[in-house]
């Protein structure tokens, strides 16, 4: 077996863009061997560095375009809602008034459940609004996932998000995900995050957040 052909690369496509995605990362990394072959370097260098080098190109361009909208939730923990369980979420009625109840405008959102994945679709006032509408759905008993293609009148960064573990503050995550030294910056998620959150001490294990750029929250 040759090294290209040795290359391992952790990835498992589980939909119609990871599939396509994953023909495109084989391919590149034959290419990147090849290439580095030029400079003579041995066979275990060359496959580690064309590894490398092609899982860096996927994380960057797999997250922000092929996973753009999906959150993943943990569907054990969250808001408790009438007709949701561990097997399945709510009816669309009820995580509409789920989300109501945060104050969130449900007006043009079309929701649509398929037994734990949550489809949203429609429009909202702005990209903030539609996450909190995707969070307030999604932290909800029963939802693993919400498939978010709300059209947002007025169009910002989007979030990013972190799940929380156990021994978390809202300190913690912020120098998590802002860097060192910027665990000050915890008013921001806070923030980010209400009226969901209530106190920055209220979070659980397994309650997604969203993260927002630095930039964009100033």
């Amino acid at each position: 077996m040759n090294a290209v052909a040795a290359m391992h690369i952790d990835f498992q496509p589980d939909d119609q863009c990871a599939g396509l995605f994953h023909v495109l990362l084989t391919s590149l990394a034959a290419d990147i061997f090849m290439s580095l072959n030029k400079t003579h370097l041995c066979a275990a260098t060359l496959s580690r560095y064309s590894v490398s080098i092609v899982s860096s190109f996927r994380d960057a361009w797999f997250q922000e375009d092929c996973k753009m909208g999906l959150w993943s939730f943990a569907k054990s923990v969250g808001a408790k809602v009438f007709g949701g369980s561990d097997a399945h979420a709510a009816t669309p009625e009820e995580l509409k008034k789920e989300a109501e109840k945060h104050g969130l405008d449900m007006s043009g959102v079309e929701v649509h459940v398929d037994g734990d994945k949550v489809t949203l679709s429609g429009k909202s006032l702005s990209t903030e609004q539609s996450e909190k509408i995707a969070l307030a759905i999604g932290n909800t008993t029963g939802v693993a996932s919400v498939d978010n293609k709300l059209a947002a009148a007025s169009a910002t960064p989007e979030s990013k998000t972190y799940t929380v573990v156990s021994g978390d503050t809202l300190w913690k995550i912020a120098e998590h995900n802002y860097g060192h030294g910027n665990g000050g910056k915890y008013p921001v998620i806070f923030e980010a995050n209400k009226p969901m959150l209530s106190h920055p001490d209220k979070i659980y294990p397994g309650q997604v957040l969203r993260i927002p750029p630095l930039q964009a929250s100033a």
